[in-house]
């Protein structure tokens, strides 16, 4: 599956034997989880990776049989990291703004963007990018961590919202 071709090219750092009951584990297979389900939806498509991170997401999507992906994140040193760990073949990392995509060229198939839009300032700006990045007929699948249980974690950036997004589009 997809996660099989992944095996090769990413496993999670140490320890050999994650703790299961970790919360960062249950954190990470979260995350992960995300990716494998949109993965349904990319096969042959055009896909952007809004807010990539560590780019591990955008390898999966690309493994699930997109046929680009753009993967963008508003801190360099995520992208050298992910260009050096995950770059390859139809997989392009670059540094971009989610809220005023300038590098980033659409249109795309799908857009994806999981715990990311409660990181920004203006996520009706997102919103807005994101419609004029996709298609007609495109897909936006997004997901955002449910505060009552987690709260708020920063970026590498050391920025995060205090105050759940709540958009109206």
């Amino acid at each position: 599956m997809v996660l099989g071709a992944l095996k090769k090219r990413f496993t999670p750092p140490p320890p050999e034997r994650p703790d299961l009951d970790s919360v960062a584990w249950a954190q990470f297979a979260d995350h992960v989880a995300r990716y494998v389900f949109a993965g349904s939806y990319v096969q042959g498509k055009r896909v952007l990776d809004a807010g990539t991170g560590p780019g591990y997401g955008a390898a999966i999507l690309k493994y699930a049989g997109a046929a680009e992906v753009v993967a963008v994140d508003i801190d360099s040193e995520s992208i050298e990291y992910a260009k050096c760990r995950f770059g390859g073949e139809g997989v392009d990392y670059m540094t971009d703004d989610c809220e005023a995509f300038e590098n980033a060229r659409g249109p795309f198939d799908v857009i994806c963007s999981f715990e990311n839009i409660e990181h920004l300032p203006n996520p009706e700006k997102f919103m807005a990018e994101s419609a004029r990045m996709l298609k007609p007929d495109g897909m936006l699948i997004i997901s955002t961590p449910e505060r009552a249980k987690q709260p708020p974690r920063p970026r590498s950036s050391g920025q995060y919202l205090e105050r759940p997004a709540q958009v109206r589009y």
